[in-house]
């Protein structure tokens, strides 16, 4: 078709049609759907009958949108954070329960700039957006709303956290993992997304759906590279001293967090083998358990 020529097409109206005849004529969405490919579509109408002049035929499309929905979601990311200990950081709130930095997803924000910004307003840790990655996205249900909650691991920030919105919290703790599961009230978002990053921290909750992200960073089994390191020299002590002679137990050496056990001693002294650690009470009584010969 020459440039600003135009295709013509005379059609009967469903709508003016009697009823034996309407199989050849075409209803307002059939016509909608004619005038779609071109750039300019002009309709006339005349004694039941559509004429539409139609210029520019350019095969694009037009992506629209329906009417505004009715609300039935609300979306919250949540941030873990963890210490150079692989402590993770929660939040005691008002509310009487321990919770993970992070808030709503506002209006044309990302997860990780959602997470980034809330970590700064909640905590006045500084992170960015490159250092933020969403490891999976969670979806249950409370009462009559959905609920989708970003999961997303911060693995690079800076600062002390500091209490900045004492309207909604009372203080921010590291806590080692070992003790997660003895903290009581934890907001259930908050658990659901400690147990998708360290799965079965928290044993027990209810199912909830979890959609995995593909990323190039997963995530981090949250401790400090020194326990891989001394771990991992304290199992190569062991071995060369001929006292691990099965692989299950060499195996057991290498992967075994001992540190998580033991989160009042210091690093040196849990992957010390020859080190005896007595956990106590506050009390001073010793919790450990000793058998001799």
């Amino acid at each position: 078709m020459r440039e600003r020529g135009a295709v013509v097409v005379i059609t009967p109206v469903v709508d003016h049609t009697p009823q034996e005849r309407r199989h050849i004529a075409l209803d307002e969405d059939e016509i909608s759907q004619i005038t779609d490919g071109f750039e300019e579509a002009t309709r006339f109408d005349a004694q039941g009958l559509a004429v539409l002049v139609l210029r520019g035929a350019d095969g694009s499309f037009t992506a629209v949108e329906k009417g505004r929905p009715a609300p039935q979601a609300v979306m919250g990311a949540a941030a873990v954070v963890t210490n150079a200990s692989g402590d993770v950081l929660l939040g005691r709130s008002i509310r009487g329960m321990w919770e993970l930095p992070g808030g709503r997803v506002e209006a044309g924000e990302s997860a990780q700039a959602s997470v980034v910004r809330e970590l700064a307003e909640e905590t006045g840790l500084i992170a960015s957006v490159e250092d933020a990655h969403v490891i999976t996205i969670l979806h249950d249900d409370r009462l009559d709303v959905r609920r989708v909650s970003p999961v997303v691991r911060v693995t690079g920030w800076e600062g002390e956290p500091v209490l900045r919105e004492p309207r909604n919290f009372s203080r921010w703790e590291w806590h080692p993992l070992n003790t997660l599961a003895t903290l009581g009230r934890i907001f259930m978002p908050s658990a659901q997304a400690l147990n998708a990053v360290w799965p079965g921290t928290l044993p027990g909750l209810p199912p909830v759906h979890s959609y995995p992200c593909a990323t190039a960073f997963p995530p981090v089994p949250g401790e400090p590279a020194e326990a891989t390191r001394l771990r991992g020299r304290m199992a190569d002590a062991v071995v060369a001293r001929g006292r691990a002679p099965s692989l299950r137990v060499r195996s057991a050496l290498r992967e075994v967090p001992r540190h998580r056990f033991v989160s009042e001693a210091p690093l040196e002294t849990a992957y010390d083998d020859l080190a005896v650690v007595t956990v106590r009470e506050p009390s001073g009584t010793a919790l450990s358990s000793v058998s001799a010969a």
